[in-house]
């Protein structure tokens, strides 16, 4: 007797990083096993990236469900832009600082900036008292959703849990114009974030 019963849904994914593919492996696999080989799933969707299906044509893959519960505020999809223009500005400028350990050591020795955390760390335990810190010294944060485009706009090939971009150089001095234009978008961008934060609160 032939079987005639539903066949198991098999699911391609185009999500170029590994953690998003195994993350999404998992959920596929709750799903199945909550919907009995029958049901349909796809992951929650708001913010794009850009990636290439199996037919060769482009399509807008998302990752959002991989950002942490506890990543608030959240730049959106604007604000997500020009605060990773000024980590790309103040990169050039040698006026960023990247990493857990040096943006604490930073903070602890009272230099004063922006902070910007990646929301998709995973754990997610290993930036939880950045915003505590950041509240404590009176440094405005915001949370990107990805850290491989914090990474990209800060110049470094490793994905980067966060942040801290400084209005001046840890060594050295800026030009006048050069500094002029670094504080004007710092600050347009550091007004915003306290808009979007004074929403929440």
């Amino acid at each position: 007797m032939l079987n005639t019963g539903p066949k198991p849904i098999q699911f391609v994914w185009t999500i170029p990083f590994a953690n998003l593919r195994y993350k999404a492996q998992r959920k596929v696999g709750k799903a199945l096993d909550t919907c009995g080989n029958r049901g349909t799933w796809e992951p929650s969707s708001i913010y794009p990236f850009p990636s290439l299906n199996p037919t060769g044509k482009e399509t807008l893959i998302t990752a959002i469900s991989a950002v942490a519960p506890i990543a608030r505020p959240l730049a959106g999809k604007k604000l997500c832009k020009r605060t990773l223009k000024l980590v790309r500005r103040a990169s050039e400028h040698k006026c960023l600082k990247r990493g857990v350990k040096e943006v604490v050591k930073s903070i602890r020795r009272g230099h004063k900036g922006f902070c910007v955390i990646a929301g998709n760390i995973s754990p997610i335990d290993v930036i939880t008292h950045v915003p505590i810190l950041c509240e404590e010294s009176n440094i405005p944060y915001i949370y990107v959703p990805s850290k491989e485009d914090l990474a990209n706009a800060g110049a470094t090939k490793r994905p980067t849990c966060c942040v801290l971009v400084l209005t001046k150089p840890a060594k050295g001095e800026l030009g006048a114009d050069e500094q002029e234009k670094l504080k004007a978008e710092y600050n347009q961008v550091v007004t915003e974030v306290n808009e979007v934060m004074a929403s929440l609160f």
